[in-house]
Formats: structure tokens, C-alpha cells, sequence
């Protein structure tokens, strides 16, 4: 038992280090020497753990996949539709800036790469189907939308305002979280207003 948790500790700090890593120097010009050497390894340790360098990314996104549907799911639903939109927006936000604090902007075209589709994918399903059934659902109106197009169409613009945000201002500087709080009110009440 002791000797699972110990391992479990050292993968974790294998991913924490590769993430502030690519992060730092991005995926591809952070070396497996590097990791091992930052986390205090072998190489032949690291493979205990994983194959690839790619297997770590790809545990790491697991890791960011499941706190940001644990986080998400907290929210307090019962509340009234905006507001549920708002603490959604306010919570993304927050999540968004915590996985890219301290990453130099070139390092942010990660995310625009074909080596995490499968990662944006399967996030872009969970808000696509949260915004449909906790949002748009409850707001009870009548009109005849087709779901799916209205929940992408506020999910893309709302990852893309963002993503946009931070490239236009070529990264995310101090007063980035200020206009991001202006930028959640106006689309939470855009976005509420087109829904009544």
C-alpha cells in the first residue's frame, strides 16, 4: 500500500513538472531529459510511468478534463437560468487562467494543435451539452430553436472571445481578469436577453 502511494506521487509530480514545463518552453522543446532532470528521476524511471512524452500530455489533459467537469457541476444549477450563466462563465474564466498562468503566449497554440483534438472535443461536448440542458432548457421558452446549434454557437463564442481576448493583447496580462469581468457581465446579459 505504501509503496502504490509512493509511485502515485512520483507520477504526480512527473505531470506537474512536465505541465509547468510545457508550459514554460512548450510541448515540443521540453525533452524527457528535461522532465526527469527538473523532477529528479531517471529516464528509466519516467518510463516506468509512461511510454511517451505524448503520454503524459495526454494524462495531463485527463487530469484538466475531469476538474473541469467536477468544477463545472458545482455549480448550484437551481438558480435562476443568468445565473447559473453567469457563475458558468465566471467559473471558465477562472479555470481558463489557472491552467494558463504563467505560460508564454506561443505556448497557448497548443491548444489550437491537432495534439489535443480529442481533449477540445470532449470539453467542447461537456459545455455544449451543459449550457444546453442547464441553461437553454430552463429558460422555458417557447421559440422553436434546434438545442445543439444554440448551445455551440454561446459555447464557440465564448471560447473564442476569450482565446481572442488574450492573443489580441498578446497574452494574459494583469489587467486581463479586470476585463474579463466586464467581458462575463456584458455576455451573460447578452446571451440571458437573446434567450428570454
Amino acid at each position: 500500500m505504501a509503496r502504490s502511494c509512493e509511485k502515485e506521487k512520483k507520477r504526480e509530480r512527473i505531470l506537474k513538472k512536465s505541465w509547468e514545463l510545457f508550459k514554460k518552453n512548450g510541448y515540443e522543446e521540453t525533452k524527457i531529459e528535461r522532465i526527469t532532470k527538473e523532477v529528479g528521476i531517471s529516464k528509466g524511471s519516467f518510463y516506468t510511468y509512461f511510454k511517451t512524452k505524448e503520454d503524459v500530455l495526454f494524462s495531463i489533459l485527463e487530469k484538466i478534463e475531469i476538474e473541469i467537469e467536477n468544477s463545472i457541476n458545482d455549480i448550484d444549477t437551481s438558480e435562476e437560468p443568468s445565473k447559473v450563466l453567469y457563475n458558468l462563465l465566471e467559473k471558465r474564466v477562472e479555470l481558463f487562467l489557472g491552467y494558463v498562468q504563467n505560460m508564454k503566449l506561443e505556448n497557448l497554440y497548443i491548444m489550437k494543435s491537432g495534439q489535443i483534438d480529442e481533449f477540445k472535443n470532449k470539453i467542447t461536448i461537456f459545455y455544449t451539452t451543459y449550457i444546453k440542458e442547464n441553461i437553454i432548457k430552463n429558460y422555458g421558452n417557447k421559440k422553436i430553436w434546434n438545442l445543439e446549434i444554440i448551445s455551440k454557437y454561446i459555447n464557440s463564442s465564448i471560447e473564442g472571445y476569450f482565446l481572442e481576448e488574450i492573443f489580441e493583447n498578446k497574452g494574459v496580462d494583469k489587467d486581463f481578469e479586470n476585463r474579463a469581468k466586464i467581458a462575463i457581465k456584458e455576455i451573460a446579459r447578452f446571451i440571458d436577453s437573446a434567450l428570454k
